[in-house]
């Protein structure tokens, strides 16, 4: 099972699709709700495949957020945290993950997740 993010009006291929399975969508979610609770709503649907999603400019906004928390170290505490703490090997948080969510959101032209 995993979570289908599409893009709503892309500017490139790279803003189409991205694709994460369940156990690695929930900590890049939680992650995105960390560095943005302006952009995303506490009653977001995020975690479900509900169709929720940003428009364009705040997917913009929030690749600008995820770039400023690799760059700064908050991505990195953030993940030491979340992989510390699951009980399960194949959940986890990965700076990689973030940095290619961030490659979409920067040309989706809005997103939904299904």
């Amino acid at each position: 099972m995993g979570m289908d993010v599409d893009g709503e009006n892309p500017t490139s291929e790279r803003g189409e699709y991205f694709r994460n399975n369940i156990w690695w969508w929930h900590p890049l979610w939680d992650f995105c709700e960390y560095i943005a609770p302006d952009l995303i709503p506490r009653t977001n649907l995020g975690h479900t495949n509900d169709g929720w999603g940003l428009n364009a400019r705040d997917s913009i906004s929030l690749a600008d957020r995820i770039d400023q928390a690799i760059a700064d170290g908050t991505a990195k505490e953030f993940g030491d945290r979340v992989n510390a703490s699951s009980s399960m090997h194949h959940c986890g948080f990965a700076i990689d993950n973030a940095q290619e969510f961030s490659e979409f959101l920067r040309s989706c032209g809005g997103f939904a997740i299904w």
